[in-house]
């Protein structure tokens, strides 16, 4: 029944998109409210060591058997590692520190654009007028949600050093997600054991420096525990699951037009969990972004189907 129940999710790429989206956007929550006290490189790395750590045992049996493969297309694995899980992670926690939330979606929104232009520069992917017409409605509801549904509340953004952490992290993410067409044939379970692997070991010396030259102390406590555990387990393992098999399903560009449900689901969360009021611009703005996504997957749909 559980390997029935889960071999039907895996094939749902939608579902998968959703359920990403929805735990991405939990991290930038969670781990906004630790990153400053608690160092963003230190965070980065104990996150993705808890992932390897809980993958270890399911992992390395197919670790074993794609040996072979695994350093034959070391190349492609090793720049999958830097942009997907070094950089990207270890950017976004650093940025979080000195940039708002408001700022943080607003860029992460640029988020599908980018992949779209990595498609075309690296594969000459064109974009259909469709994906246009729904990246531009999605987007809207984006800014509708975070302008709370007043243009003129632009006037009121402030950009600072922290955002040009985030942007380089989405690029970078945006690569990651281009070039995944072109990992290797191992193992799911294989893939991400050996992307997490090599991502902690390039953020090694990153580690070293950041607690010898900024000291940052480690504040654990059951809030920064949770935290963690959530970071590795959630946005990390099951995220990246989620994420990687729907790219394989229906290509980095519809995938990345799901992007924009992160600013939709960090608000229902905040709704939850903090008491924030559900408002009519939230409505309109839900409503914008379901429907860009509708219009960006139609066809593509159509196509898998």
């Amino acid at each position: 029944m559980i390997k029935s129940s889960f071999n039907y999710l895996y094939n749902q790429p939608y579902i998968l998109l959703c359920l990403t989206t929805l735990f991405w956007a939990g991290n930038f929550v969670t781990s906004r409210t630790i990153s400053a006290e608690f160092g963003a490189i230190p965070l980065a790395y104990i996150r993705w060591g808890i992932a390897l750590i809980i993958l270890t045992p399911f992992a390395i049996k197919y670790v074993k058997a794609d040996w072979a493969l695994i350093k034959k297309h070391w190349i492609i694995l090793s720049l999958l590692s830097a942009t997907g899980i070094t950089i990207f992670n270890t950017f976004v926690y650093i940025g979080l520190r000195d940039t708002t939330a408001i700022n943080a979606l607003l860029i992460q929104s640029l988020g599908p654009i980018i992949v779209f232009l990595w498609s075309f520069i690296l594969f000459r992917n064109k974009l259909r007028p469709t994906q246009m017409l729904a990246i531009c409605i999605s987007l809207l509801g984006v800014f509708y949600i975070v302008f709370k549904g007043q243009i003129g509340n632009i006037i009121n953004l402030n950009f600072n050093i922290g955002d040009i952490y985030i942007i380089v992290a989405i690029i970078f993410y945006s690569l990651y997600s281009a070039l995944l067409r072109n990992k290797p044939n191992i193992h799911w379970l294989s893939f991400l054991y050996m992307t997490f692997l090599l991502g902690e070991i390039m953020l090694t010396p990153f580690l070293i420096w950041d607690l010898l030259t900024v000291g940052n102390h480690m504040f654990l406590n059951i809030h920064s525990i949770s935290v963690m555990a959530y970071v590795a387990i959630f946005p990390a393992i099951i995220a990246y699951i989620c994420f990687n098999r729907a790219v394989a399903l229906v290509g980095a560009n519809v995938s990345a037009s799901f992007f924009h449900l992160i600013p939709v689901f960090g608000t229902i969360l905040a709704i939850i969990f903090i008491n924030e009021t559900l408002q009519t611009f939230h409505i309109i703005g839900f409503s914008l972004v379901i429907t860009g996504i509708y219009i960006g997957s139609r066809k593509q749909n159509a196509i898998t189907s």
